[in-house]
């Protein structure tokens, strides 16, 4: 009769542990077949146990509930990460994130959360050196007129001949910013004397008759429209010479005659500033009834 209960009893317990085993239950005690208590509750092996177990709430203070046994960077003990998404203290009053500037955007958003005067709410506003609305695709200084320079820079950025470092040009603006219109660009328009006065006379046959070539240069009137420049002897040679002046103040100018005989007269030189001249004047003669006229070069000097 003893031996019958004995086996009875083993049976019951055998039952029991199995019953554990197979189905743990959170209770606080060292269940045979645990290496720790209630391990099958810490599934991330952060030592704590599920908090959203009922029992393990009934056995467990706060303190060592997971509220994310799945995660062992989540529980009670773990420091706040700011702008994960993730409660990693298992304290909802731990803000994941804080709005230090308080300007109605938290710090996961907010490119400066220091400065309440930039946020994604608000616009950018130019030529500050701030990302104001932390979008850096918006730029703080825009090229409105795409010349490479920004309106931060740009005395025009409605004209993209206009900005710092361009040459200036002689067309009534101011092309680099300088404050300055035309300022390299000189005038060169007006009456001009020549040293010295220079008279030349020779006769070629025109085909009808005896032509007398009569060069008087002791003036010139200058009208110059940068780079053209014309120049007008006031008489029939060298009559009116055209030409161009290049940067550097070298220039060039010529006239031609044609007939029996060609007359090219050529006037090249320098300005050596707004009112004076260095050049070489010159008159050409071509043709087979140019009787006694042939070629002749003079040095002479203008001023005005």
């Amino acid at each position: 009769m003893r031996a019958a209960l004995l086996v009875v009893a083993l049976s019951v317990a055998c039952t029991q542990d199995v019953g554990l085993i197979d189905n743990p239950r959170c209770d606080g005690v060292l269940q045979r077949g645990e290496d720790v208590v209630d391990g099958p509750f810490d599934r991330d092996g952060d030592g704590f146990v599920d908090g959203g177990n009922p029992d393990c709430q009934s056995v467990y203070d706060p303190s060592v509930l997971d509220c994310d046994d799945g995660d062992p960077d989540v529980n009670p003990a773990a420091l706040e990460v700011s702008c994960d998404g993730l409660d990693n203290d298992c304290n909802p009053e731990t803000a994941d994130t804080e709005d230090v500037d308080e300007d109605g955007v938290d710090a996961c958003e907010d490119c400066a959360d220091d400065d309440p005067d930039r946020s994604p709410e608000l616009t950018e506003i130019t030529c500050n050196d701030l990302d104001d609305d932390c979008d850096e695709s918006t730029p703080d200084g825009p090229d409105g007129d795409q010349d490479g320079v920004s309106v931060c820079e740009d005395c025009n950025d409605g004209n993209d001949q206009v900005f710092p470092g361009n040459e200036e040009v002689c067309d009534g603006i101011d092309n680099n910013c300088n404050d300055q219109v035309d300022e390299t660009c000189l005038d060169y328009t007006g009456g001009w004397d020549v040293t010295p006065a220079l008279t030349y006379q020779c006769a070629d046959f025109t085909g009808t008759g005896f032509y007398l070539v009569n060069v008087d240069l002791r003036r010139l009137n200058v009208i110059f429209n940068d780079p053209t420049i014309t120049l007008n002897s006031g008489g029939a040679q060298p009559g009116q010479l055209t030409g161009a002046v290049a940067r550097d103040g070298t220039f060039s100018a010529t006239h031609t005659i044609t007939g029996s005989c060609d007359e090219t007269y050529t006037l090249s030189g320098t300005f050596t500033d707004q009112d004076h001249f260095d050049a070489v004047f010159s008159v050409a003669f071509s043709g087979s009834l140019c009787l006694d006229c042939t070629y002749q070069e003079w040095s002479i000097s203008g001023s005005r």
